[in-house]
């Protein structure tokens, strides 16, 4: 007989004679039948994890009484009807794992205000032009084309909008009506365009042409695509939205020639050419807008304490509204001139007072926006 056989004895017997009673006859068979299993198995290639050790009556009275604590532990704990570690035997648990917690869209304020914004956003990699109302209802989807589409600016009586479509040299402008329909590219030369806007009757679209990486060109096209032509050349890297005057008699452009140390805001006369700086500060004052009566300028700026201004046209009554400096973020005038909305790096766009007040995270979107006229 072998030295396990007897062993399987001599816990048989010490189970029947000094525990009788104290479990069911199957917990015993399960016990027994378990530690038989455990016990029968050898180690691979012979190797022992422990060396032998002679075995007395104590030792098999000490390793009974372990089992049955064990058992009686099992045969007490409570059931549940999922299974444990994936093991056989039971159905796979059905509660959810939970998934990796993305950063939770801030608590946004409502607003009473109404109309309309164009804006870019950008959706699965692509960059279309988006249509919502200020109250964040209605949001439609005006452009689906798989180039970048970007810029918008509206018509002053709100029926069209210029747009660009492309990247690099491959950037055109284009109209299209407010619901996204009958889209027309209006230029398609071998340079790129960019920041088309329309003059105030609708009868002309002014916008940049990018001549190469340090200098650029200021057109004028009919908005039916005929009568181009350049008014304006410039040796110097930066540019923005080109600006028309309520009267449609100039046109507000950044100023920043190779031999200056800043940008400013000039001013075009369209009969004469000549051009004049609306403002000369040694800070930047990059992005901006004119106010619907042609009386102001909202702009961008670092100059102290760097953030969102306002000045008259003629660069005057300089005034600080709200923010940190945030060159090349543009801004758009609401129509009732009381408010503006603007774009800032954390890829939100705000509303804001022309007072500085009641300043509201909007919604998410891209650089350009353009606040619909009349809404």
């Amino acid at each position: 007989m072998t030295r396990d056989r007897s062993v399987d004895e001599r816990i048989s017997a010490w189970l029947l004679e000094e525990a009788p009673g104290q479990l069911p006859d199957r917990v015993f068979q399960a016990t027994f039948e378990r530690t038989r299993t455990s016990r029968q198995r050898r180690p691979l290639l012979g190797w022992r994890p422990f060396p032998m050790t002679r075995v007395t009556p104590a030792w098999f009275a000490v390793g009974a009484a372990a089992v049955l604590v064990l058992a009686v532990g099992v045969a007490l704990l409570p059931r549940s009807n999922q299974s444990v570690g994936g093991g056989p035997g039971g159905s796979p648990s059905t509660t959810p794992t939970a998934s990796p917690t993305s950063r939770p869209t801030p608590s946004l304020l409502p607003i009473s205000l109404t109309g309309q914004v164009a804006f870019e956003r950008t959706v699965d990699g692509n960059t279309d032009i988006y249509l919502m109302n200020l109250d964040r209802t209605g949001l439609i989807r005006l452009t689906d084309d798989p180039a970048f589409d970007g810029g918008p600016s509206w018509s002053a009586d709100g029926s069209r909008i210029t747009f660009t479509r492309g990247a690099g040299e491959a950037r055109d402008v284009y109209v299209m009506n407010t619901d996204g329909s009958g889209q027309v590219r209006l230029t398609s030369s071998a340079e790129g365009e960019d920041a088309p806007a329309f003059s105030p009757d609708g009868s002309e679209i002014a916008f940049l042409r990018y001549v190469d990486p340090t200098s650029f060109d200021l057109y004028v096209i009919a908005a039916d695509g005929s009568n181009e032509r350049r008014v304006y050349h410039q040796d110097g890297p930066y540019a923005a939205h080109p600006a028309w005057s309520a009267d449609g008699k100039s046109l507000f452009f950044n100023i920043d020639t190779t031999e200056a140390t800043h940008i400013d805001i000039a001013r075009l006369d369209l009969a004469t050419g000549a051009v004049a700086r609306i403002a000369d500060d040694p800070g930047d004052d990059s992005s901006f807008a004119i106010s619907p009566d042609g009386s102001t300028i909202a702009f961008q700026s670092d100059r102290p304490p760097a953030g969102l201004f306002l000045m008259d046209v003629d660069g005057s009554n300089v005034r600080h509204v709200t923010g940190s400096w945030t060159k090349g973020y543009p801004v758009s005038w609401g129509p009732n001139g009381e408010h503006l909305a603007y774009a800032q790096p954390d890829g939100w766009i705000y509303l804001v007072r022309t007072d500085g007040t009641e300043v509201t995270r909007w919604t998410q979107g891209g650089l350009e926006l353009a606040w619909r006229p009349g809404s």
